[in-house]
């Protein structure tokens, strides 16, 4: 009893709960004892701790963001640099398709070893690719005189996104090539 029921003076009508109270409840089952703070857990019985919350969800990764896994070669920067600079063998004169042959080479090599080498690639190889089918576009638009300009200017950037990437790359940063089309996934 608290000390405020205790100085309280009792009347007939608590009497009288208490009474109707003990003739219709039925003996109870013992529970085990749960600490003041601790809930009850099915059963009856307590948690010493609260269950552990499971991890949110990662999403997946966007356009531009990288999505390989931790490094575990010590080469993989270098190898993913190397994807991206072999394309570069597409300045030395005939040799043709260098910059789609060079990296997709590398790329076979390394894929199965490194995550980050297949990442960077695939990115690599999306966008010679890609910029194969629009030099060949300029090279139509030539007949048009338009086409010259145009292939100057895909030339140019070519190779300053090539350059980038490889940097990039050295970072353990994603390409952030545009203009790439998605032919390997």
């Amino acid at each position: 009893m608290t000390q405020d029921e205790q100085e309280r003076p009792r009347s007939d009508s608590d009497e009288q709960a208490e009474q109707a109270q003990g003739e219709t409840a039925e003996p109870m089952e013992e529970q085990p004892q749960t600490g003041a703070d601790e809930p009850a857990g099915p059963g009856g019985y307590a948690y010493s701790e609260p269950p552990p919350i499971p991890p949110p969800m990662q999403a997946p990764p966007g356009p531009g963001e990288a999505y390989y896994g931790p490094v575990s070669m010590p080469d993989e920067r270098n190898l993913s640099m190397l994807v991206h600079l072999s394309a570069l063998l597409a300045i030395i004169p005939f040799l043709p398709l260098a910059h789609i042959i060079a990296p997709l080479i590398v790329w076979l090599i390394y894929r199965a070893k490194s995550d980050m080498v297949d990442y960077h690639g695939k990115r690599a190889l999306n966008f010679q690719i890609s910029m194969t089918i629009y030099f060949l576009v300029s090279v139509v638009l030539m007949f048009v005189l338009i086409g010259f300009f145009t292939a100057l200017i895909l030339g140019v950037l070519w190779l300053i996104w090539t350059i980038l990437a490889a940097v990039r790359a050295s970072r353990g940063e994603p390409p952030g090539y545009i203009l790439a089309i998605t032919f390997v996934k």
